[in-house]
């Protein structure tokens, strides 16, 4: 839905954005929709992006090295968190307890523990979890593997 002031809103976790396309996207994280398969590994992601860093594991090709540690890394992202282990930074704080996380989606994860939601439910049983890998492990019982 549209706010008053023009940027596109969700109901479900109030996320706004100025680009319904990004609105869109964001939308399959409350769904675990996964458009985008690995051929070679069948791992699903949300987005085109994240399945381009993903074949570089299947590569081996790392090209983003840590300066201090020499610790190889597929994306500049995960070395930008990782430089986070050597300065001791935790940038991200809970406004409730004051953990602190050195990233910002641990946070969100943490934030559950706070409000109780567990967003993903297993279609079999219907227990949920907060987290997804929570819920993939959690099939296993269902599939016997």
């Amino acid at each position: 839905m549209l706010t008053h002031t023009g940027e596109r809103q969700r109901d479900m976790c109030q996320k706004t954005f100025t680009v319904g396309g990004s609105l869109k996207e964001h939308m399959l994280t409350h769904t675990d929709e996964r458009p985008h398969t690995c051929d070679i590994c069948q791992k699903r992601f949300i987005r085109h992006s994240h399945i381009k860093a993903h074949m570089l594991t299947h590569t081996g090709e790392r090209r983003h090295k840590c300066d201090l540690c020499q610790k190889t890394f597929t994306v500049g992202g995960k070395l930008k968190r990782h430089m986070l282990t050597h300065t001791g930074e935790r940038p991200h704080k809970c406004d409730l307890c004051l953990k602190t996380f050195t990233e910002g989606d641990k946070l969100k994860q943490h934030m559950l523990t706070h409000t109780g939601e567990r967003p993903h439910k297993c279609d079999v049983c219907q227990k949920k979890f907060t987290r997804h890998a929570s819920l993939k492990r959690h099939m296993l019982t269902h599939t016997g593997e």
